[in-house]
């Protein structure tokens, strides 16, 4: 260069590098399972507690009058996610979970009729202690899906996670 010249020393430029190169390190993979993890535990207080759908709409009131899904627990204990080809799938393994998301129609796969214990005691055939009908009505009670609180969580926490890594 003719003239005048000056040097421009840059501080920190290798440190910026390496942390730039610790983003680009992040398995897509992990961010999926972060992510699916976290739907889990949502999926789970919306089940345990806040008995609303994920666009916030109420539950039908079921007819025994209990906590409305969660009898037993076994429906909020089984919500799992699964991570393939950098996307988290969350959904449940037991049979009942989608006519209780979803909604529908039970009719008997054999017989007539469908029965069910009266007084919560199993009774023999055609014993007093059971009614029968020939259909059951589930009402949709959507319990997978994320409402926006849910999302504004997630992005929150992966954001956090990735900024981490540019600290």
């Amino acid at each position: 260069m003719t003239g005048r010249s000056f040097d421009v020393a840059i501080q920190g430029l290798d440190e910026a590098i390496t942390r730039l190169g610790q983003v680009a390190a992040i398995e897509p993979t992990d961010l999926a399972d972060m992510a699916g993890h976290l739907v889990v535990l949502q999926t789970q207080e919306r089940i345990r507690s806040e008995k609303t759908a994920p666009d916030g709409g109420a539950w039908k009131p079921n007819r025994a009058g209990t906590s409305i899904l969660y009898a037993s627990g076994l429906l909020e204990e089984s919500i799992h996610h699964q991570v393939a080809d950098n996307v988290a799938t969350i959904g449940s393994s037991l049979v009942y979970a989608r006519i209780h998301n979803d909604g529908g129609v039970i009719t008997p796969k054999k017989g007539k009729a469908l029965r069910f214990p009266v007084g919560g005691k199993r009774g023999r055939r055609g014993g007093n202690d059971q009614k029968t009908r020939a259909k059951v009505v589930m009402p949709k009670r959507t319990f997978l899906g994320l409402s926006p609180a849910n999302r504004q969580v997630i992005e929150t926490k992966l954001a956090e996670f990735i900024g981490g890594k540019l600290q």
